[in-house]
């Protein structure tokens, strides 16, 4: 009969052996007869643990363990099944949820202690907490899930497991609740299980996000303006430049955090041109989530979220098409993606100026 001898020793499969006998030393103390333990879980506790032990033997347990919980002959690593998940990783599973649920609550020094210690020694609490707090500001999670997407080993032969974070948030920037992925990390540190944060600069997005938040209130009450030809309280997408370039930065930090990319659309005016005219026509060819500005003398810039160069095109053309037959004015444009290797949303502005 088959046993699944890593569900009972309760280790993961790529458990190294020194923590394959911490596991059965921990639970031959519960379950040893002398003890009070049932005698039938201790003998499978002594099966598990030599038939993993022994290179040999272990090699012909994990053909059969596969056929159990992969369905495959072979065995992928980045192609876990559902039932391998279920059985082997749940333990695991069970401190990411703790971890994001410590967020969803506003408990961000509770999820500090579940970060990995290597983190701890380069982030301390009071930034995490900031960090925390300032996102929190513009994103509020509401639920989330985990899904497995990745198994390996690292540089020390720890293993490490990569989860897909699905993520529901009302964003207080667009006023609405979207859905976004992101992934997280787990290391094995310590001998326990431990979130990995990449490195990078805290305090710089702590002082973005707080920006963005700030100007944000601000906006609402200053920067909007109604066109006359717009239907009665419909607020227009055109706003100052530093509030645009502050909703750059904004979408550069989702792009970090989430990988969705964006584009950013140049429309350089070339001759005298009404500005009333272009910019209802901006403000009627462009998405509610979308936003504009005038950059400098003729230079229009039209933020794109969550949009390819590609798509961008498809923009420009909406608004040359609105436009032909009501101006002779030639309009010249010009688009950039935000995953073209820009070090920052000044370098992707400035490359549309060049």
């Amino acid at each position: 009969m088959y046993k699944d001898y890593f569900l009972i020793l309760q280790v993961h499969y790529l458990a190294s052996d020194e923590v394959i006998k911490a596991a059965y030393k921990r639970l031959c103390q519960i379950h040893h007869p002398d003890q009070g333990g049932k005698r039938h879980l201790f003998h499978d506790l002594q099966e598990a643990y030599e038939s993993l032990m022994d290179p040999k033997k272990k090699a012909d347990y994990m053909k059969v363990w596969m056929k159990f919980n992969i369905h495959e002959e072979k065995f992928h690593m980045d192609e876990l099944k559902d039932s391998f998940y279920n059985i082997t990783l749940f333990h695991i599973k069970k401190i990411l949820i703790e971890y994001l649920e410590a967020i969803r609550d506003g408990d961000f020094e509770g999820a500090y202690g579940y970060i990995s210690h290597r983190n701890q020694k380069h982030l301390y609490l009071k930034d995490f907490v900031n960090w925390q707090r300032a996102i929190g500001q513009v994103h509020q999670i509401l639920d989330f899930e985990c899904f497995i997407k990745q198994v390996h080993g690292s540089d020390h032969h720890q293993p490490e497991i990569r989860f897909r974070v699905k993520v529901k948030e009302y964003n207080q920037v667009l006023n609405r609740v979207e859905e976004d992925f992101f992934d997280r990390v787990l290391v094995y540190e310590d001998n326990q299980w431990r979130v990995k944060l990449n490195h990078f600069d805290v305090k710089s997005v702590i002082k973005k996000y707080k920006k963005i938040s700030a100007l944000n209130k601000k906006n609402k009450k200053q920067f909007h303006r109604l066109l006359p030809s717009l239907e009665e309280g419909r607020t227009t997408k055109f706003v100052s430049k530093r509030f645009f370039i502050s909703n750059c930065d904004y979408e550069y930090l989702r792009f970090k955090r989430y990988k969705n990319v964006f584009s950013i659309l140049s429309v350089e005016v070339t001759g005298p041109l009404d500005s009333h005219l272009l910019e209802e026509t901006l403000a009627m060819e462009t998405r509610d989530t979308d936003s504009f500005c005038l950059f400098d003398k003729n230079h229009y810039y039209i933020l794109l979220p969550e949009t390819l160069k590609s798509a961008g095109s498809t923009v420009a053309n909406k608004i040359s098409s609105a436009l032909r037959g009501k101006t002779e004015v030639k309009l010249k444009y010009k688009i950039s993606q935000v995953n073209e290797r820009y070090e920052s949303i000044k370098e992707m502005l400035d490359r549309l100026k060049a």
